[in-house]
């Protein structure tokens, strides 16, 4: 005669199953969160300072979401335009000016400002830079700004 379990030890298998199943089952599933982030987070680099925020019953301002693509298995692009091409001043430029013995603060500026998107007006204080040297120092300039890079050729005055 086969013996049958108990009631009891079949009530336990039951939850115990039951129980296993509900740890597991968080594990299991996945959330598409991180499919639009806040704006000026680069989609590769999360940390709770960056991850989507939420709205909330209480009437919490959110941020504005951003559309992410992705790229690859483990990289998501943002949709957005960068910093760089919301302000042009804010590109980053690294530039080593040609060789030239006889290149004034001017003409520096002006190669500086060449694939740039500005230019130089054409005024009477603008020529005064025609005839000031460019200093040794700044033959290279950057990685920096272009702001910055501008402020350094210029000087303080």
């Amino acid at each position: 005669m086969p013996l049958s379990p108990s009631p009891i030890l079949s009530h336990i298998r039951t939850f115990t199953a039951t129980l296993i199943a509900l740890i597991a089952l968080p594990c299991c599933s996945t959330t598409n969160s991180l499919s639009t982030l806040r704006p000026g987070t680069a989609a590769g680099h999360l940390s709770p300072d960056n991850l989507p925020i939420n709205a909330t019953a209480q009437g919490i301002r959110t941020h504005p979401l951003i559309p992410v693509i992705r790229d690859s298995r483990y990289t998501l692009v943002e949709l957005s335009p960068s910093a760089e091409q919301q302000d042009l001043m804010r590109q980053i430029v690294d530039i080593t000016m040609p060789a030239t013995f006889t290149i004034s603060v001017g003409d520096a500026l002006r190669y500086l400002l060449l694939r740039s998107g500005f230019a130089l007006c054409t005024n009477a204080e603008i020529h005064i830079l025609d005839t000031l040297p460019l200093p040794a120092a700044d033959f290279h300039v950057g990685p920096t700004t272009l702001e910055t890079a501008l402020r350094l050729l210029v000087g303080q005055a």
